[in-house]
């Protein structure tokens, strides 16, 4: 079974048929747009035994701009002793257009980078929160007492 995902620039939907898949058979020239937003088809080919011709089977589905965006991120280190540099990795699916980072838990946004560095030079336990905005709304996350300091001299 070879796979195939092609994107899809917008333009009218014009499908034969009520499904939104086609056979070989059955072949339509169509692009698909799914909520005025483009789509992707993937295409299933699937050879057929002792045949020269082959099966192909596509499906259409709808492309990252149309996905509900999901909050998430990661740190490395997330604990150190002395002053600490940790690097924040953005995580997020979907459609991502701005960050805002409290990295210090101070309810303050400390970063609108997709993927910020911060130096933490007092002891303490940090919660981190990631909010991030996109076509489809925002979402946010926090992880308490995610970041562990200690060993500081402040």
């Amino acid at each position: 079974m070879i796979k195939t995902v092609l994107a899809i620039p917008l333009i009218i939907l014009i499908l034969s048929g009520l499904g939104c898949t086609s056979t070989q058979e059955d072949q339509t020239t169509a692009t698909p747009v799914i909520n005025n937003t483009p789509a992707a088809v993937e295409s299933t080919t699937t050879p057929e035994p002792n045949d020269t011709q082959t099966d192909t089977e596509s499906t259409i589905f709808p492309t990252t701009g149309d996905i509900p965006i999901i909050a998430d991120f990661a740190a490395d280190p997330t604990s150190g002793e002395g002053n600490t540099t940790v690097q924040f990795s953005d995580l997020s699916e979907g459609n991502v257009t701005s960050w805002a980072w409290d990295i210090n838990g101070d309810d303050t946004t400390d970063s609108i980078e997709q993927n910020p560095t911060y130096t933490f030079d007092k002891n303490g336990e940090y919660s981190v929160t990631l909010t991030i905005i996109g076509p489809r709304g925002e979402d946010t996350i926090t992880k308490g007492d995610y970041i562990s300091i200690t060993g500081c001299s402040k």
